[in-house]
């Protein structure tokens, strides 16, 4: 996945912020060839495409450094997927959109909320949301 465009302002938390990612989708990735339909990519895969985007924005943005002296780990603990059509994917390239809509502070932790969108020529076929916490060990 490689990032093509940020928007947002880093360390001011309060505002939208976005990312816009591309994945170059192998043609015969392992996904594909150990599958039991070769023509179709896993939906944990499309999950984990989706999320990714979500931790870059959240570093991107600095939210870290709000505790520079907290050990965090990034946990995922909610969201939601639609598929919106099945496409084969393989040899193309996936656009995500994904947004930082808010983050929370409270005790050490930090919650974030994301949408995101995947598109592939030009067209979606999957969204959602996610919400993820940096916690303490």
């Amino acid at each position: 996945t490689r990032v093509v465009e940020t928007k947002g302002t880093r360390l001011d938390l309060k505002k939208i912020s976005s990312c816009v990612a591309e994945y170059e989708v192998p043609q015969n990735a392992w996904y594909f060839t150990k599958n039991s339909y070769p023509n179709w990519m896993p939906y944990s895969v499309i999950m984990e495409i989706s999320l990714q985007p979500n931790g870059f924005i959240s570093g991107w943005m600095g939210t870290t450094l709000k505790y520079p002296d907290k050990d965090l780990f990034f946990r995922n603990l909610d969201g939601t997927g639609k598929l919106l059509r099945r496409v084969d994917l393989r040899g193309k390239k996936i656009v995500n959109e994904s947004v930082m809509l808010s983050t929370s502070m409270a005790g050490g932790a930090i919650i974030q909320s994301f949408t995101f969108k995947l598109l592939t020529d030009g067209e979606p076929f999957y969204e959602g949301t996610a919400v993820f916490c940096y916690l303490s060990k």
